[in-house]
C-alpha cells in the first residue's frame, strides 16, 4: 500500500486494523507491524487497531472508549466536553465511529434507486411489514421526525468533541446509509450518497467545517425569571488565523422577530486550535409565555444556532377541575368513564405486556442487531394540538423533551380505530413498525380517557419541561377541546392501560 499510494495526498493515517478481538491477538506481532511500517515510510502517522488497544509503537489512538467514552451524545446541555478520555490516551486521539443514529427510509425515494444487480428484498420486506401495520401514510412524518432527530444528536456529539481541547478529531461512521448489517441506515445521505430531502448541507456544515462556532450553557430549558449566560467558542482549524472582529448574537423564534441581540469584540483567532471568544449574559424576563426560541451567532462568516426553550416562573397549577387524575385505571376511573366523566391516567410505570420503559436517544445503529417492538427513532407529535398549547415544539424531538421521554413509559397499542394518531407518537424502528405512544386520547363509551407515559410528578422543582409539560396536559383535559375522536371498549383499556401488578404502580 505504502509504495502504491504513499505518494497520494489524502494518505495520511494508516491502521494495521480495526477492532481485533482483545483476546487471541498477537499483540506484539501487530506492534511489530506498525514500527516496521513506519520504519520503511515515515511520511504519515500508524497506529495498530482501532478501539481496542493502544500499543507502544502507535503515534495516534481511534477508540471509542479510553478510561472514559470518547463519542456520544451526551447531557441536556453544550456545557461538556471529552477531556476526561484524553488523560487515559499517550498519543493523540480520535473518536471512532460516531454518529450511528437511523434514519426511517423514504421508501418512495428510495426504492427506485435500486436499478443494478443488488435487489433491496430486505428493504422491500420491511415495507410489507409497515403496509400490514397500518402505518404506511406516516412514512414522510416519520422520515422527517427521525432525521431532524438526527441532525440534533449529531450535532450534540460533534460539537462536544471540538469543545474539546487536545482532542485530535472524530470519524463519523458513515456519511451515507448502509443497506448491510441488518439495515444500518445512519447516514445523514442515502445508499447512493444523496440528500434524503430533510436536512441541508448548510446544517451539517455550520458543526463540521474547518471552522465551527460553539457555545456553553447550562441547559436548553430555561425559566422567565433566570438568566441565561452563554461562552462562546470557536474551533478554528483553518489554512490561516482569522482576524479579530465582531461577535454578533441574537435570541428570538426560529421564524419571528428578534426578541435580543448584541456583539462581543472578538481578537485574532488562531489557526489549529479551540479560542474563547467571550461571554454574554441575557436575563430573560422579556419572554412572556412559553416560547422555543433560537440562540445565533456569526462571526469571521461563518453561524451557528442553539435551541432554548423558556417558560413562565409559575407555580404549580392545581388538578383540573371536573377531572380525575389516577395512576391505575381501577375500577373507579372505569367507572367514572362510563358515566360520562374525564380521566387523566398517569400511565409513567405501567406494567404489562405493552408495556415498556424507553429513553431519549435513537435506537444505536441498528434495531435489527439489538433492538425490540419499543425501538424507537425520535418522537412525532403535531404542534399545534390543544394538549401541546402550552409546550411549544416543532413536532419531533428536541431537547426539551430530554426529561420527559428519559425512562418513559411508553406503549405498543394494536387493534386501534382507523385514522387513530397518539399525540405524543414514537417514530418505531422500521425493523419493526409498532404503534408506539406516550400520550394518546381515547373515547370509552361518554366518558374521554387521556394516558400519558411522562414522569409529572416528582422532583417538579427541578424539571421545569416536565412541570410545563403537565401544565399544558392540566389545561387541555379541564377545557372544551378535549373531546377525543377514537373509541375503545372497556377491554381494550383492560388489556393496554390496565398494570398486571397493580401494587407495584407509583401514587400521583
Amino acid at each position: 500500500m505504502s509504495e502504491a499510494y504513499g505518494h497520494h495526498p489524502s494518505f495520511l493515517l494508516c491502521a494495521i486494523g480495526n477492532e481485533f478481538g482483545l483476546r487471541g491477538t498477537d499483540w506484539e506481532q501487530v506492534n511489530a507491524l506498525v514500527e516496521e511500517i513506519k520504519a520503511f515510510d515515515p511520511r504519515r502517522l500508524y497506529t495498530g487497531c482501532g478501539a481496542r488497544k493502544n500499543l507502544p509503537a502507535d503515534d495516534f489512538w481511534f477508540t471509542h472508549h479510553t478510561s472514559t467514552g470518547t463519542r456520544g451524545v451526551g447531557p441536556a446541555h453544550p456545557d461538556w466536553d471529552f477531556a476526561p478520555a484524553l488523560d487515559a490516551s499517550p498519543v493523540p486521539l480520535i473518536a471512532h465511529e460516531t454518529g450511528q443514529r437511523p434514519v426511517f427510509p423514504d421508501y418512495d425515494r428510495l426504492l427506485p434507486k435500486f436499478t443494478g444487480p443488488l435487489l433491496p428484498l430486505n428493504l422491500e420486506r420491511h415495507r410489507r411489514s409497515l403496509v400490514a401495520n397500518g402505518l404506511e401514510s406516516q412514512v414522510p412524518d416519520f422520515v422527517r421526525a427521525s432525521a431532524r432527530f438526527q441532525l440534533t444528536q449529531y450535532k450534540a456529539e460533534h460539537e462536544a468533541m471540538l469543545r474539546t481541547r487536545g482532542y485530535a478529531g472524530y470519524q463519523l461512521l458513515m456519511l451515507n446509509d448502509f443497506t448491510g448489517q441488518s439495515e444500518a441506515l445512519v447516514g445523514i445521505l442515502d445508499p447512493f450518497w444523496e440528500p434524503k430531502g430533510v436536512v441541508s448541507a448548510a446544517e451539517v456544515r455550520a458543526w463540521n467545517a474547518p471552522t465551527v462556532l460553539l457555545a456553553r450553557f447550562a441547559r436548553y430549558v430555561w425559566l422567565a425569571n433566570e438568566t441565561l449566560r452563554v461562552r462562546f467558542e470557536i474551533a478554528h482549524f483553518g489554512a490561516e488565523d482569522l482576524p479579530a472582529g465582531p461577535v454578533q448574537w441574537s435570541l428570538g423564534p426560529r421564524e419571528g422577530s428578534i426578541l435580543m441581540r448584541g456583539d462581543l469584540a472578538a481578537g485574532h483567532v488562531a489557526a489549529g486550535r479551540v479560542t474563547d471568544l467571550g461571554a454574554i449574559a441575557v436575563p430573560l424576563a422579556a419572554v412572556r409565555e412559553p416560547a422555543s426560541l433560537a440562540l445565533s451567532v456569526t462571526f469571521g462568516g461563518v453561524g451557528n444556532q442553539w435551541p432554548l426553550w423558556v417558560y413562565p416562573a409559575l407555580p404549580d397549577e392545581p388538578e383540573p377541575p371536573g377531572v380525575l387524575v389516577t395512576a391505575a385505571l381501577d375500577e373507579a376511573a372505569l367507572a367514572a368513564l362510563e358515566q360520562g366523566g374525564r380521566v387523566l391516567l398517569l400511565a409513567h410505570g405501567l406494567k404489562n405486556p405493552h408495556a415498556a420503559r424507553t429513553g431519549f436517544e435513537s435506537v444505536y445503529w441498528s434495531a435489527g442487531w439489538w433492538g425490540n417492538r419499543f425501538s424507537s427513532l425520535g418522537l412525532l407529535c403535531d404542534p399545534q394540538h390543544p394538549a401541546l398549547a402550552a409546550f411549544p415544539s416543532d413536532g419531533v424531538s428536541d431537547w426539551q423533551w430530554r426529561d420527559l421521554c428519559a425512562g418513559a413509559t411508553t406503549l405498543a397499542l394494536d387493534e386501534v380505530p382507523e385514522g387513530f394518531r397518539p399525540i405524543v407518537q414514537p417514530v418505531p424502528d422500521f425493523h419493526f413498525n409498532t404503534r408506539l405512544a406516550q400520550v394518546f386520547e381515547v373515547r370509552v363509551g361518554r366518558g374521554a380517557l387521556l394516558v400519558c407515559g411522562y414522569d409529572l410528578t416528582g422532583q417538579l422543582d427541578a424539571r421545569p419541561a416536565a412541570r410545563q409539560f403537565r401544565r399544558s396536559l392540566w389545561r387541555y383535559v379541564a377545557s372544551a377541546a378535549f373531546r377525543p375522536d377514537a373509541v375503545v371498549s372497556v377491554d381494550w383499556l383492560r388489556r393496554y392501560c390496565v398494570s398486571a401488578d397493580e401494587s407495584n404502580r407509583p401514587t400521583p
